[in-house]
């Protein structure tokens, strides 16, 4: 599997079920693929604000949180913002509307491969992660 990677960093476990769900069901449910990345997602946002600030700001959505100054410092990249808007806006439609594409969800799930390694680099969790391989998808 493409989270495979980080299977091993006891700390990240609920993290790993998260991706690791999401990669499961991309293939047969795309709507619950899309749904759990967007799960990984907050709990990857709400992990950054908790070593960064030491607490997640209350009564923010998701959209808050990602566009918030202090947030997107610590990313400091444009393209991961814009693949985070990716999975939160499609995981938003799984979520209230049931409808998410094959090809939608398999973008997801790159996009939130990308983001969480490169979240765990920063953090200095992992030190490098192999690119994704969506022909590891045919094996799950």
């Amino acid at each position: 599997m493409n989270f495979n990677y980080f299977k091993s960093l006891t700390e990240f476990n609920d993290l790993y079920i998260y991706c690791k769900e999401a990669e499961e069901l991309v293939l047969t449910k795309h709507e619950l693929s899309a749904t759990q990345s967007r799960k990984a997602l907050e709990y990857s946002v709400k992990l950054i604000y908790k070593l960064r600030v030491g607490h997640v700001p209350s009564s923010l959505s998701l959209y808050e949180l990602i566009t918030r100054d202090d947030f997107t410092a610590f990313v400091d990249d444009p393209i991961i913002i814009s693949a985070l808007h990716f999975i939160r806006k499609v995981g938003n439609r799984a979520i209230h509307d049931n409808v998410v594409s094959k090809n939608e969800a398999l973008k997801v799930l790159e996009h939130l491969h990308f983001f969480v390694g490169e979240l765990l680099v920063k953090i200095g969790a992992i030190k490098i992660y192999p690119e994704f391989d969506e022909a590891l998808l045919t094996k799950t």
